[in-house]
């Protein structure tokens, strides 16, 4: 009996083994194949100014408290050039170029707004209108001068090139390039500058003088044929037309605001210096006055036994 009883465990140990061998690849198998249902995720950190970004451009979102906020250094000079573009004078077109937003208003000032979530993004004015830019005579761009401070790069500055748009009768901001730091070139398209519009349209300064500049105009130029005057004393002369016109500011007011800048620029050199000065006691001013009388008594006794004769106190 003892035989059989241990026959039977053997048997039962056999087919322990047997199944733990059979069944055990088996569901390892099966694990594994459970595992590949958990793919690795990838974990994306993205800035907050770039979701910002992303939500801005979509919604042209721009705080109006930060636009008003803006002082400029000086006021816009007065409209000038061709009638027909004082219908651009107050109006004002924005433009979403490199996470920044641009308000440019031809005639009066270009603003700029940094959209994004940093501590303090910028905010600042590029450029007040100025004058225009004349090239051979003729109206090249409008000048955005005086716009903040860029550090060594001096003042911020534009300039707005208007450019036709045949196919439509909306004015829009095409482009913003930056040329070289912190100075700007803005085109502007708009129906308003192109030529099959108007029966008579023209970019010529010439065309907007009245009789009396006209006048002069025609004398310099005659002169100048004549060889009876140099190009650069034409040059000069038709620059004072473009002044007495309003195209160009007078040398006077440029004088003007170059005296203000200065003097707004001396005006914080200073209010930083006076930080820096050490104020004296009383008792330090003391001293130094009895410092100052014992060396004007060394002096006077220096120059008596000189035979100074000029008297002195």
């Amino acid at each position: 009996m003892y035989k059989k009883f241990y026959c039977k465990f053997l048997k039962m140990k056999y087919l322990f083994f047997f199944l733990i061998l059979t069944i055990f690849p088996i569901f390892s198998q099966h694990n594994e194949k459970k595992s590949d249902r958990f793919v690795p995720v990838k974990i994306i950190e993205e800035p907050i100014q770039y979701l910002n970004s992303l939500y801005t451009a979509n919604n042209n979102l721009v705080n109006s408290d930060d636009e008003s906020n803006l002082k400029a250094k000086f006021k816009p000079a007065k409209f000038s050039g061709p009638p027909f573009l004082a219908q651009l004078n107050g109006q004002c077109f924005d433009h979403l170029k490199n996470n920044y937003k641009w308000f440019v208003c031809p005639f009066q000032n270009i603003t700029q707004f940094e959209q994004n979530l940093r501590w303090e993004p910028y905010k600042g004015i590029i450029g007040v209108w100025y004058e225009w830019e004349i090239i051979d005579a003729k109206f090249s761009s409008l000048l955005m001068l005086n716009g903040d401070d860029c550090g060594k790069n001096g003042p911020r500055q534009a300039k707005i090139f208007l450019i036709c748009n045949q196919n439509d009768t909306k004015t829009q901001v095409d482009d913003i390039t930056e040329p070289s730091v912190c100075k700007y070139e803005i085109k502007l398209k708009t129906h308003l500058v192109c030529e099959n519009n108007y029966d008579l349209f023209t970019m010529n300064v010439y065309a907007y003088l009245n009789e009396t500049q006209k006048s002069k105009w025609n004398n310099f130029y005659t002169q100048f044929q004549d060889e009876l005057i140099t190009e650069k004393l034409y040059n000069m002369s038709l620059n004072r037309i473009y002044e007495e016109s309003g195209f160009l500011r007078t040398s006077e007011e440029k004088i003007n605001l170059k005296i203000k800048q200065n003097n707004e620029t001396n005006v914080e050199q200073e209010s930083k210096s006076h930080k820096n000065v050490k104020y004296l006691t009383y008792n330090e001013l003391q001293n130094k006055l009895e410092e100052c009388e014992k060396e004007n008594k060394r002096l006077k006794k220096n120059l008596s036994s000189n035979n100074f004769t000029q008297s002195f106190n």
